[in-house]
């Protein structure tokens, strides 16, 4: 049909609404090349796009910007802004940032002048990373943040830094509700000997600090922080009974991860503080997800502590009875996400996996050795792989270790059949890929990512990564059985050139359309080798 005699001369996208073009342009944002090249297309391209490319933004980017009225412009647009440069590549002083919300100074050295252009009244998430604290940045933050919300202080040198200043600051913004720190080696001059954090905060990570002289001063603060809902802590020697009390006791915390070793004596004082709570007053009332390294024979009086609210569970647990784990599973049938990580010396048994068959509603499946030797399950058979699988009809992600050559395609066709919706999967035993047989309809029609343990044909030969005759056919049948594969890995055993030592764990990532058409291989590798050469140029 044609045009309507207003619209000649234009093109249909540019007579559409400026609301609708905004909505479309918006599936673009955060993809800097795509938004540059847009913004070259028209006056009404680059009125959509400009504003978002530059967005978030970097000094390094706004340094290429030649004059300073060019700078200015594009500093109006700038929302997020990290200075990731030296001084001497810095911005004007005189820039003004009007929008700036969220600021990341990583790696970079600024002026006081600088950094009061930056730290705007709006500002509400402010970084440091691999930075120089002053007492001098800490005023200006008190002095021009006052709706501060998100604090990051990391890998940071504090050189003359007063005594408890830093906690005299948190305890003027008001409005803080996250804190991250994290690598500080002077953390006891950041500090000081009395933790004072905002009652308020409702977010806390604490990681890599050699904290453990803080312990009562940091119980005594996390009291006082009732509204937490996300605790982490990883490597700070802070964990003890009396802190995992003062948490359970926390209605609001929804989020807890603790990624340091637990010992078995702080469990032991935990549980017998538990058994004195009342019938009424439950642990961890709104917890929903948990992450924990614990001691070996406690795991179960912990999650027996957690309320069936849990969703998301990851526990890593070291020299432990499996019998005494799996168990305290059952009773949190609401959980979605497991992923459980044990010793090479752990072995599973059939009672096991059923205690891990009574959770239905699991989307999401990791099971995992810290050193994945081929015997922790050894016992295991088609049959009883079925058994657990086709209990768990919602799963979409599914790692499964090592179990050496006692599992075949029959157990790959179960999971098939039993897990429709699953969308990744990561099987990592030993595959005959000579027993693999197209069907008539796609065996996985939702698989996009598989990563197999190792890919062997009858004669025991790996199929990929050392030129198989046949690896074209196999590629087809994978693409039969999985039609919307997209990302496709085999990890296998390799002797390194000369034999000199041991066999390692490498991954292969194969290109499924590649080794169908040989051309397309043969391009890649060209196109590889001239980026090789051109950056040696």
């Amino acid at each position: 049909m044609a045009l309507s005699i207003h619209c000649r001369g234009t093109s249909g996208f540019d007579t559409l609404p400026p609301e609708l073009q905004h909505d479309i342009f918006v599936y673009l944002a955060g993809d800097k090349a795509s938004l540059s090249s847009a913004i070259l297309v028209s006056k009404v391209w680059y009125n959509c796009c400009i504003q978002m490319l530059w967005y978030q933004s970097k000094q390094s980017m706004l340094s290429k910007v030649l004059t300073f009225d060019r700078q200015q412009y594009h500093a109006t647009m700038i929302h997020n802004f990290t200075l990731d440069r030296c001084i001497r590549e810095e911005v004007s002083d005189r820039l003004e940032f009007q929008l700036l919300e969220e600021v990341l100074f990583c790696n970079c050295r600024s002026t006081d002048i600088q950094l009061r252009s930056l730290l705007q009244p709006g500002l509400h998430t402010l970084g440091f990373q691999d930075f120089e604290l002053h007492a001098n940045i800490l005023d200006l933050v008190e002095m021009c943040c006052p709706k501060l919300q998100s604090l990051t202080i990391s890998d940071c040198n504090t050189p003359k830094l007063d005594d408890s200043r830093f906690s005299k600051v948190l305890q003027s913004l008001k409005s803080l509700r996250r804190l991250h720190l994290e690598s500080l080696p002077d953390i006891q001059e950041i500090l000081g000997p009395r933790i004072d954090f905002p009652e308020n905060l409702e977010e806390l990570t604490l990681a890599n600090l050699d904290a453990f002289d803080f312990r009562s001063a940091f119980d005594n603060s996390l009291r006082k922080c009732t509204k937490l809902r996300k605790v982490h802590l990883e490597e700070t020697s802070l964990v003890n009974a009396n802190m995992l009390i003062i948490l359970s006791n926390y209605v609001s915390l929804e989020e807890l991860y603790i990624n340091e070793w637990l010992e078995e004596e702080a469990f032991e004082q935990y549980e017998e503080r538990c058994s004195r709570r009342s019938p009424g007053s439950p642990c961890f009332q709104k917890l929903r997800k948990l992450s924990i390294i614990p001691s070996s024979g406690l795991v179960a009086s912990l999650l027996s502590s957690v309320t069936g609210n849990l969703v998301d569970l990851r526990l890593a647990v070291v020299h432990t009875d499996q019998q005494i784990v799996c168990p305290a599973l059952s009773h949190l049938p609401g959980i979605v996400h497991l992923e459980l990580e044990f010793s090479d010396d752990t072995v599973f048994s059939a009672a096991d996996l059923d205690h891990l068959s009574k959770l239905s509603k699991l989307e999401s499946l990791r099971l995992g050795c810290m050193d994945a030797a081929a015997g922790w399950c050894d016992w295991l058979t088609d049959q009883q792989f079925e058994q657990l699988i086709a209990k768990l009809p919602q799963l979409r992600h599914l790692v499964f270790p090592p179990v050496g050559k006692v599992l075949t395609f029959v157990a790959v066709e179960s999971l098939a059949r039993s897990c429709p919706l699953l969308e990744k999967c990561e099987l990592l035993w030993e595959h005959d890929l000579s027993t693999w047989h197209a069907s008539e309809a796609p065996l996985f029609p939702n698989l996009e990512t598989l990563h197999l343990g190792q890919a062997k044909d009858h004669e025991d030969n790996d199929v990929w990564g050392f030129g198989h005759d046949e690896a074209c056919t196999y590629a087809q049948l994978l693409l039969d059985l999985a039609p919307r594969l997209k990302n496709f890995c085999v990890r296998y055993n390799r002797r390194p050139p000369g034999g000199k030592t041991g066999p390692r764990m490498r991954a292969l990532d194969v290109h499924l359309d590649e080794e169908i058409d040989p051309e397309l291989k043969k391009a890649r590798t060209r196109r590889m080798c001239e980026r090789y050469y051109a950056r040696a140029r």
